[in-house]
């Protein structure tokens, strides 16, 4: 089979997510002369907000949403409860300033000249875009039609539906290759002949 695109699983596989919302919420709490385990307590957050969104069929919220309960969630179990409504709505700003593995944006320059490449995750549209945007590249489909976010998936998991939703859809023109964090994405698609 010749590989004609290519669909890379945005938030571990391109986004540097744990350093950003480790430096983010750092800050917030040097202000305030707290010392924690920042890193145990953003993957913690990662942990409740993956739980809040994996599993949902046509969910009426997105990932900022999840983001932003699961923020508060995470504050507390840590003892971080006494950070400002302002400093918490500039870590949950810091997911759409986060800056990707260093060697993604050449790496995706050069993929594109060979194929189209287009992103496929459970982040909001208005995330990938920013920070698309803010680590200069581009990406090869309107986000609108051919991205499949956690507003716009019927099926939000990391077992296949998502991941074959796209599938079916480049199909039409082109035989896909996924790049995930999730193997269980890849395998369950795979398995699935898409």
């Amino acid at each position: 089979m010749k590989i004609k695109a290519i669909a890379f699983d945005t938030g571990g596989t391109v986004l540097d997510w744990h350093s950003g919302l480790v430096g983010a919420t750092t800050r917030a709490c040097e202000a305030h002369g707290i010392a924690a385990d920042f890193h145990a307590a953003v993957n913690d957050w990662r942990r409740r907000a993956m739980k809040g969104i994996v599993g949902q069929v046509q969910p009426s919220f997105n990932m900022d949403d999840v983001h932003r309960t699961t923020l508060d969630e995470t504050l507390a179990a840590f003892g971080l409860g006494s950070i400002t409504l302002s400093e918490r709505q500039a870590i949950l700003l810091a997911w759409h300033q986060l800056n990707t593995w260093s060697d993604f944006p050449p790496a995706l320059q050069r993929l594109r000249k060979a194929m189209p490449v287009v992103s496929l995750t459970m982040l909001p549209t208005a995330l990938v875009v920013d920070v698309s945007r803010r680590n200069g590249f581009h990406w090869d489909a309107d986000h609108f039609l051919c991205r499949l976010s956690a507003s716009r998936a019927q099926n939000i998991n990391p077992h296949g539906s998502v991941s074959s939703g796209l599938f079916r859809f480049i199909s039409n023109h082109h035989q896909a290759c996924p790049i995930a964090g999730f193997a269980a994405k890849v395998s369950s698609a795979q398995a699935k002949g898409k």
